[in-house]
């Protein structure tokens, strides 16, 4: 080579073998299995309560022609009525005899009825079989849809393969059509970042999403959140009213909305008092439903000590499961416990893996990791030229540590100049655009 490297030439030759650990592959299975039960019990009630509606409509025109004969029927007997009340008349004194006897029967008979009504309101008010298992199977359901929206995270994670997030993308969105929360919250999710080939579009995605939250997606509860708290997508940044939604959506236990509630009681922002113990909870909680976030911050609440006593061993148990789920800081943080050998021997061909499979999630603290490894050699391999690469995308990041390295590292071993470097940003953002145009034809919405 020339000294200079292409943009993707220089990530390709750090690209570790990425790969979709078996754990997840089985949790994507579940997802899948209840999502099925879910449309299929779905579909099932829909059919049921068509079935219904012919059934009560046609009874409603047996109760029309019903009423038509009543009334015929009423009509003839006021006339037999109006001629045997000359004839009634002549038996009236008879009549009179026999009343209290009859008045007893119809006073005995009144008590009856009585007695019946209240029995028959008695048993109305006693769930029916087919009620008791009907609210049984929506216990299952609820139960069922909680554990969806706790698996669904999983295809955003960067390790899953293209081809299958394409696949399960297009399994959930189909069902759009019949109004399914878990449809348009992946829709929406998936039209925000362009997920699985679908096209960027940030109006789409927020109508999906408003969608997914009017049907009751805790999921696309907690992005309208992000969106508050970060003051992204046309939302101002309002980190109380973020608060309040992740509050809504934590009380529906969705471990998201709990590792971000968390978060904010870590820092005392958007209103709440600055509390370690209760973020740990938080995160806990959050890490118990299996959510990358929360593990990652459970991790780092044990390394930390916050809320909890410093704990090393645990904080490397919790990284390691969600590097399993691709998390980019765990990624990052597992790297640096190899590099620094913390708890663990020291191994930095690990921690150069671990800082590359960060740095490829755009991670700034795993840019300017495999940046100090290239410079000094840790890994193995000194080179210059690619410490510069890194240390130069991680100041147009926005790293401070990295835009320092820029302007300290020595010309001489400073190959890559800035305009070459943004000349490369724009052929990379030309083949982004390119890959979109070419997305928008094969989409799975």
């Amino acid at each position: 080579m020339s000294g200079y490297y292409t943009f993707c030439e220089v990530e390709r030759e750090i690209l570790p073998e990425i790969r979709f650990p078996e754990s997840q592959e089985k949790l994507l299975n579940e997802l899948l299995k209840l999502f099925q039960e879910e449309i299929h019990e779905e579909a099932n009630k829909r059919l049921n309560e068509k079935s219904n509606g012919k059934l009560l409509n046609e009874s409603k025109v047996k109760g029309n022609n019903d009423e038509e004969e009543g009334e015929n029927k009423n009509k003839e007997d006021i006339k037999k009525d109006n001629k045997d009340k000359v004839e009634n008349q002549d038996s009236k004194v008879k009549e009179n005899n026999d009343t209290k006897e009859e008045n007893k029967d119809k006073e005995h008979e009144k008590e009856l009825n009585k007695t019946i009504n209240q029995l028959e309101e008695l048993k109305l008010q006693q769930p029916k079989e087919e009620e008791v298992e009907d609210e049984n199977k929506k216990e299952i359901k609820e139960s069922r849809s909680e554990r969806i929206e706790h698996l669904l995270p999983i295809l955003w994670q960067a390790n899953i393969p293209l081809e299958r997030q394409i696949e399960v993308i297009r399994i959930f969105t189909k069902e759009m059509v019949n109004e399914n929360k878990h449809a348009y919250y992946v829709a929406g999710a998936a039209s925000l970042k362009g997920y699985g080939r679908v096209l960027k579009e940030q109006n789409k995605a927020l109508e999906y999403l408003r969608k997914a939250v009017k049907l009751g997606s805790t999921n696309a509860l907690n992005v309208i959140g992000v969106f508050y708290e970060q003051g992204i997508c046309g939302f101002p940044q309002d980190e109380t009213k973020a608060v309040q939604i992740y509050q809504k959506a934590a009380q529906l236990n969705n471990s998201n909305a709990l590792a971000n509630l968390g978060l904010l009681y870590e820092r005392g922002l958007g209103g709440l008092e600055k509390d370690g113990k209760k973020a740990f909870e938080l995160y806990k909680k959050s890490a118990d439903f299996g959510n990358a976030l929360g593990r990652t911050y459970l991790a780092f609440a044990y390394y930390y000590a916050i809320g909890v006593e410093k704990d090393k061993s645990s904080a490397l148990k919790y990284f390691k499961l969600a590097v399993e789920q691709a998390n980019s800081d765990a990624e990052h943080f597992l790297g640096t416990f190899y590099g620094m050998g913390f708890t663990i021997p020291k191994d930095q061909n690990l921690a150069f893996h671990y800082y590359s499979l960060s740095a490829l999630q755009r991670n700034v603290s795993g840019i300017r990791d495999v940046a100090n490894c290239y410079r000094t050699g840790a890994h193995g391999e000194h080179d210059d030229t690619k410490a510069s690469y890194w240390y130069h995308k991680g100041a147009l990041l926005g790293d401070p540590a990295s835009q320092k390295m820029v302007s300290a590292f020595p010309s001489s071993a400073h190959p890559i100049s800035k305009p070459r470097f943004e000349a490369w940003i724009e052929e990379y953002n030309q083949l982004i655009e390119k890959c979109q145009k070419e997305r928008s034809q094969d989409q799975p919405l």
